[in-house]
């Protein structure tokens, strides 16, 4: 190779050499240049608003265990739409989470409309269960001689009864039945205390459900009724401690589609038609933060509301009561109420 030819070549290589270190000085200064001005965007972009911290961590969790019990037969957030079978199996599942026994096994299928009888011993109450069979559809159902509530499902529905309580279930199509019984729940005991049936098994099923995380039900009902109105009303648990929190659980008839608001986020929602069982935390003391029902009535009928509060125990958990406590309740207007030693936060 010739001299001249060679120092050609060498040059070529020293000047790209050269550019190749120029174009990554180049990129260098252009990230860094990128950097700084991301850094002082971000820097200067406005900071989130601060979130106001939960004041009872945890209670929102253990509440969102509640709701009606037939939505859990086919629940809106499933991967799949439910089966009968699959709807079936949910219901008795959360049937026996929320403290019923089941009396017997399922039915051969029947034809709606259909007339079932609980058949509850020494007065008992419970539900009677109906499933749809493929290609079935249930629509409403009542105890025989009241005003039908719509299913909240088509694929099953419940009705609580006590004694030998005839249920109507309606629809198109064949379902099986079942019957479950509520453990210390007796015709007597609502007769004193004036209550519906339905308030009655969800506030035992709330009682079930809630002392698996150690909290207690306090003695008390405390009963109130609600004028006739369309559209949302928000409603707050009746007392306020004067520090900490105390959670309530709150039953409801002529009031449906139910949502609970907590630093107005939706922490839970019930579509139920016509009845709901949801709970919600009154806090006390400086900027004490609270819960909020809110309901939908029908413009028709009088709503009514039954709430319980609950002492929330720290420590171990207590075990489940065998049976229900809320035949020895008393009931007492929201000003008569006393509250149960608040839950405190420090």
């Amino acid at each position: 190779m010739a001299r001249g030819e060679q120092d050609g070549n060498e040059q070529l290589r020293d000047r790209g050499v050269g550019l190749a270190i120029g174009a990554s000085l180049a990129a260098a200064t252009l990230a860094a240049l990128l950097l700084l001005v991301w850094t002082g965007t971000e820097r200067t972009a406005p900071s989130p608003a601060p979130f106001s911290h939960e004041a009872f961590p945890g209670a929102n969790a253990a509440l969102q265990t509640l709701g009606w019990r037939d939505r859990v037969a086919d629940p809106p957030d499933a991967p799949v739409p439910s089966t009968p079978d699959d709807a079936a199996l949910r219901l008795h599942q959360e049937l026996v989470a929320r403290g019923y026994q089941p009396m017997d096994d399922w039915s051969q299928p029947a034809p709606l409309p259909l007339t079932a009888t609980l058949g509850a011993s020494e007065e008992g109450c419970g539900v009677v269960v109906a499933a749809a069979t493929l290609g079935g559809h249930l629509s409403d159902g009542s105890v025989e001689g009241e005003r039908p509530m719509p299913s909240a499902t088509p694929l099953a529905m419940s009705i609580g009864g006590c004694g030998d309580a005839a249920v109507r279930f309606f629809g198109t199509g064949e379902v099986l039945t079942r019957r479950y019984q509520m453990p210390g729940l007796t015709a007597a005991a609502l007769r004193r205390l004036a209550l519906p049936v339905e308030v009655a098994l969800a506030h035992a099923e709330a009682e079930a459900l809630l002392a698996k995380v150690g909290w207690q039900a306090s003695p008390e009902l405390v009963a109130e009724s609600l004028a006739p109105a369309t559209g949302p009303r928000a409603i707050a648990a009746p007392k306020a401690p004067s520090t900490g929190c105390v959670p309530w659980v709150a039953v409801g008839l002529g009031l449906g589609r139910a949502s609970v608001t907590w630093n107005g986020i939706r922490v839970v929602e019930d579509l139920t038609e016509g009845r709901f069982l949801a709970g919600l935390v009154r806090c006390g003391g400086p900027e004490a933060a609270s819960s909020v029902l809110e309901v939908v009535g029908d413009g028709e009928h009088e709503g009514r509301l039954w709430l319980r509060a609950y002492e929330a125990r720290s420590g171990p958990r207590t075990p489940a009561p065998q049976a229900t406590t809320l035949g020895a309740a008393v009931i007492r207007s929201p000003a008569d109420a006393t509250l149960p030693p608040p839950t405190r936060h420090d």
